[in-house]
């Protein structure tokens, strides 16, 4: 009797003992994993990876919150079907079967999906493990070809895959990775500044250190336009700065702008850059950010400034009392929070600007998507808005 209950401790513990013993798999490792994966939208309720009999396998590691996993979703599939005798595409969730079952009945993304979805997961986060998604990891032939974000999804870049071609150049996606470099400079040596290439694997990352009488500012793998307005943020509060703000007189555009639509990570890859200075404590904070951006503008052969420029605007002015009854009328906030909340989820909405004295006010809400809803919501709260050009603080880049 003991040595059967001995058996059914060890066959219940087992997993629990395999889970602990899962070791990360990074690129060039083989894949040798075959324990049943819980799965829905698929034929079985299991699927294991080593039964799966194409050359190429890609993981695609989900959330249910995360939107632009979800609006990959049809994109993927087209993947898999155009793709089908040698590609399985599997996203991957960690949440629960009830919760990914209801995303999949109820969501429009999600409609004619063909892909197995691996819910409830718990092994193979451990073996990829990762801290944003979308995350990819690309199995070719049993072996870790490749860690990707999503946008490396692409016909393209499967096709360049199955056909053998060279991929170690890929931009790759570690959330963990360790800038030895950046930790073994001496500060000791002296003040200076460098402009390096961009380091594969690392995330965008801005750091500022400071280490006896020193301060060493660093960015990795940031471009010309995002490393200057997060400097600018150091020293004013900035609006939301969308593209109308960012105002380009430059040589080369596809230097600043993805203009191809190609993968945003191989766009970032030839253009974005690591940069790192030190300067003297002492120095006043504001004069020793305008000197980082004097020094970064003179390496990257720009001019650059914060300045008040013309651009197509909205702007929300006075209007008469309003007698317009809201519909599903939201609790009452400010109108600057509002709006700023309006220009962030809109991004075909030009900037939004708000008169004077305006900012402040109480509204109560309602559902916006153009131009028009908007003006209904305003002039329910007694403003009114306008189509207008207007003088507004933009990021001016200009070649020399």
């Amino acid at each position: 009797m003991n040595f059967l209950r001995a058996i059914a401790f060890l066959w219940i513990c087992i997993p629990y003992i395999v889970l602990g013993q899962v070791r990360p798999l990074k690129i060039g490792d083989t894949v040798d994993f075959k324990e049943p994966l819980a799965v829905i939208n698929w034929r079985d309720s299991t699927l294991r990876l080593d039964n799966v009999n194409k050359d190429l396998i890609i993981l695609d590691f989900f959330t249910t919150s995360c939107t632009s996993c979800i609006e990959a979703m049809p994109k993927n599939n087209k993947l898999q079907q155009m793709f089908a005798e040698r590609l399985q595409i599997i996203p991957v969730g960690i949440e629960s079967k009830e919760r990914i079952e209801k995303l999949l009945a109820e969501n429009r993304y999600m409609k004619d999906l063909k892909l197995p979805l691996v819910v409830e997961d718990k092994v193979l986060t451990k073996i990829f493990p990762h801290q944003g998604v979308p995350h990819v990891v690309w199995i070719y032939k049993g072996r870790v070809a490749a860690i990707t974000a999503g946008d490396m999804m692409t016909d393209k870049n499967i096709k360049d895959l199955l056909g053998g071609n060279d991929i170690h150049r890929w931009p790759m996606k570690d959330d963990f990775y360790d800038d030895h470099e950046r930790d073994s400079l001496n500060f000791s040596s002296g003040l200076y500044s460098r402009l390096l290439p961009y380091v594969n694997g690392a995330p965008l990352n801005y750091q500022v250190d400071t280490i006896g009488n020193q301060v060493r500012y660093r960015m990795t793998n940031a471009t010309a336009v995002s490393a200057f307005l997060y400097l600018y943020s150091q020293i004013q509060q900035l609006p939301l700065m969308k593209k109308e703000r960012i105002k380009l007189d430059v040589n080369n555009l596809y230097e600043f702008e993805n203009l191809d639509s190609i993968p945003e990570s191989i766009w970032m890859q030839k253009n974005a850059f690591t940069y790192e200075s030190t300067w003297p404590l002492l120095m006043d904070h504001q004069d020793r950010i305008q000197a980082v951006i004097k020094d970064l503008s003179n390496r990257l052969d720009l001019n650059v400034d914060l300045t008040p420029q013309k651009s197509a605007i909205w702007l929300v002015k006075s209007g008469k009392s309003g007698n317009d009854k809201l519909q599903n009328g939201k609790s009452p906030t400010d109108l600057k929070t509002w709006i700023t909340m309006l220009e962030i989820f809109n991004t075909s909405f030009p900037p939004i600007e708000i008169d004077k004295g305006l900012s402040d006010q109480v509204i109560s809400t309602d559902a916006v998507n153009d131009f028009e809803s908007l003006k209904k919501v305003l002039k329910g709260n007694g403003l009114d808005i306008k189509k207008t050009e207007r003088e507004i603080l933009s990021l001016v880049i200009r070649s020399h």
